[in-house]
């Protein structure tokens, strides 16, 4: 079967071995592809691999001989799975391939906000330490993790993968409610605690959710008003459920401490209103990729392609 892959520079820009995953005779390999080249490059393949591609109707009905569209991603948005369906065209995906990653990122992420080692890094290279009078100095305030309150929105696969690595560092765990959904969780160490004390108790607020109707802008000024002067603000899930002016005022005003984020509504962004901010700290959408995590990810983009040849389905979403 013919097999085209798109784009696979964010998957693979050089550092792991194709040919441990893949038949590289079997497959057609670009680094990126534009919307007008892609119709010539796909229009006679049975399996189409893509990351961001867009997959439209127009596309698909440009692929006479497509089968199945192989996203090497969690989320399928980017392709029209409804109308793949009616044509009796596949879509599978990749999932729970990057837990550890992105879990890692957000621990990193609040280390960097409670230990200042990149403030301290720089005062001592500017010359600091060596003009200091004392042996030490430590006036950028350092904070124990175990004296937190993590509070997740969102404990799916990712929030719980997060969650372990700061209960072993003695953090509290604790869940906001959702108003007509129970949450049934059985852990100990983890509390569901309604809206007015999530917000209350939150030292760190940690979003782990996907970007629907209910999510989207959902951080906006009232959430943040809602939150402690001394919290940070945590988002490795999608840059859409953030109103990122009013994180920019909320920062600027000192409502909240900080933010740290990996994703942003428009990527790469352009005129984000939280570039350059001090109290920001923004990561290029990279908390998903370490090289284990990519790794995983094209084995099972790799395995989803050989079901698939071998007659069978797997990891479909339509």
């Amino acid at each position: 079967m013919k097999t085209v892959f798109t784009d696979y520079k964010t998957m693979n820009p050089g550092d792991i071995d194709w040919s441990a995953y893949f038949d590289v005779n079997s497959i057609q390999l670009y680094e990126h592809t534009s919307a007008e080249e892609l119709i010539d490059r796909v229009k006679n393949a049975e399996i189409i691999v893509v990351n961001k591609t867009v997959v439209s109707r127009e596309v698909i009905d440009a692929c006479s001989d497509l089968k199945c569209i192989c996203v090497s991603a969690t989320g399928v948005n980017n392709v029209d799975i409804v109308y793949a369906a009616e044509r009796g065209v596949s879509v599978c995906n990749a999932a729970n391939y990057s837990n550890s990653s992105v879990a890692q990122h957000v621990l990193a992420m609040v280390l960097h906000c409670t230990n200042n080692v990149a403030y301290y890094n720089e005062t001592v290279h500017k010359g600091r330490w060596q003009a200091n009078r004392d042996f030490t100095y430590y006036d950028n305030s350092i904070e124990e993790l175990s004296s937190l309150t993590i509070g997740f929105i969102g404990y799916g696969s990712l929030g719980q993968a997060t969650a372990k690595l700061f209960k072993a560092f003695g953090c509290k765990i604790i869940i906001k409610e959702y108003p007509h959904r129970a949450l049934k969780i059985d852990d100990p160490l983890v509390e569901v605690v309604n809206e007015e004390s999530f917000f209350k108790r939150s030292d760190v607020i940690s979003i782990h959710t996907p970007l629907t109707v209910e999510t989207k802008e959902m951080v906006n000024e009232a959430f943040l008003q809602k939150m402690k002067p001394s919290s940070i603000l945590i988002n490795t899930s999608r840059g859409g459920v953030i109103r990122e002016d009013h994180l920019a005022k909320a920062l600027k005003k000192r409502w909240i401490k900080a933010a740290c984020i990996d994703v942003l509504q428009q990527e790469p962004p352009e005129n984000s209103p939280l570039i350059g901010m001090e109290n920001c700290i923004i990561t290029p959408h990279q908390a998903w990729a370490s090289k284990q995590a990519r790794m995983r990810l094209m084995h099972i983009v790799s395995d989803n392609i050989k079901a698939f040849k071998n007659g069978g389905i797997q990891n479909k979403v339509n």
